[in-house]
């Protein structure tokens, strides 16, 4: 009887391992075939023949980003001639600055930093350049002519901006270079303080060449000294 039991029992065993290693080889197929299913899927659909837009998309090279280089024209100076027209320009106003403040220091026995009150105007409506004094002469006693009182601080070309010019109907105004010029960023290159005083005067003109980015600057004295200080073309000082 008890041999028969164990027999029983060990029946029992086999037929649950056996059922074991069933259920597990069931599960390892079942997993298999999920692996294998999107692999076929993917080699059918490479077999499957292409269009010839797909095919001529597929074999196009790719496309390359041109980048533009962005390059700002180059700024040149001037001809010789416009250039020379330039520099006389400026030179003719700077003369007849000397003229107007010798004619009023015969009058008043000193000078005057009010250039519109000394009878200076710019010869051009549009002023390729920009003149003047940069420090006032505050004189104790300021002239009164024909109900006009001299004004010191009225010292520069800016003081003719939208004035009119002669009869013509245009009005004083700056080229686009000269527009953006300050004298004080020149004040360097003053001797005399660029200002005015009983026994003498020194003015300012700094002259734009063309578009070119590049000035001139020079000035005029009582003694009539005319003196070029830098050369915009060489970019150097000029040692007078």
């Amino acid at each position: 009887m008890e041999n028969k039991i164990k027999l029983n029992r060990n029946l029992q065993r086999r037929i649950g391992l056996m059922v074991l290693i069933a259920a597990v080889v069931i599960f390892y197929m079942r997993y298999c075939e999920q692996e294998v299913q999107p692999q076929e899927r993917r080699n059918e659909a490479n077999s499957r023949p292409q269009s010839p837009v797909a095919k001529t998309v597929a074999m196009a090279p790719p496309v390359k980003r041109v980048e533009r280089e962005v390059r700002e024209p180059k700024k040149e100076l001037p001809n010789e001639a416009t250039l020379k027209s330039l520099r006389s320009g400026a030179k003719l106003n700077l003369a007849m600055i000397y003229t107007a403040q010798k004619s009023f220091f015969s009058d008043f026995k000193r000078y005057s930093t009010d250039l519109i009150y000394v009878g200076w105007a710019p010869n051009v409506a549009r002023m390729n350049f920009k003149l003047g004094f940069l420090h006032q002469l505050r004189p104790k006693n300021l002239i009164m002519s024909e109900g006009t009182t001299e004004d010191p601080s009225r010292m520069d070309s800016d003081e003719y901006l939208q004035t009119p010019f002669n009869d013509s109907g245009d009005r004083y105004h700056y080229s686009k270079a000269a527009e953006s010029i300050s004298l004080f960023d020149y004040e360097k290159f003053c001797r005399q303080r660029c200002t005015a005083n009983a026994d003498g005067f020194e003015v300012l003109v700094v002259l734009p060449l063309g578009d070119s980015g590049r000035v001139d600057v020079w000035s005029i004295t009582d003694k009539k000294e005319l003196r070029q200080l830098w050369d915009g073309v060489a970019q150097k000082a000029i040692e007078n």
